[in-house]
């Protein structure tokens, strides 16, 4: 059984896309080297780190076998505080905290389904986890 890649938005977007239209991967691959827009493009990132032919392996699998998408998640503050910041409990209530370091992550979807919108989001990032 092979593994689904997990693949940025942006990266899964641009093949999602690209399949919906009817591109072949090949096709595909080479927009995406030559594209003038290259540096804004994540799927260009994506081939060229940490190698080329690696980075090409990665998205020939996702485009075979599927893949899964990474959301990226916030720590997400409470407005008109110095450091509280919002976690979830067990049974999912919303509850504050002081400090951010026991605060839950929350994806674009939580934040819209607890009303968080307006509030001031944090990324976190891999090296925070």
């Amino acid at each position: 059984m092979t593994m689904k890649i997990k693949l940025p938005k942006e990266v899964a977007d641009e093949i999602s896309f690209a399949k919906f239209i009817g591109v072949t991967f090949d096709r595909y691959i080479v927009r995406e080297l030559t594209r003038s827009d290259y540096k804004d493009a994540a799927t260009y990132t994506m081939i060229q780190s940490p190698d080329v032919l690696n980075g090409i392996e990665m998205l020939l699998n996702a485009w075979n076998n599927g893949y899964t998408v990474e959301e990226k998640k916030y720590s997400v503050k409470v407005p008109h505080t110095k450091d509280v910041w919002y976690y979830r409990s067990w049974n999912s209530d919303l509850r504050t905290v002081t400090g951010k370091e026991i605060c839950s992550d929350f994806t674009e979807s939580e934040i819209e389904h607890y009303g968080l919108q307006d509030c001031e989001k944090v990324e976190v990032t891999d090296d925070e986890n």
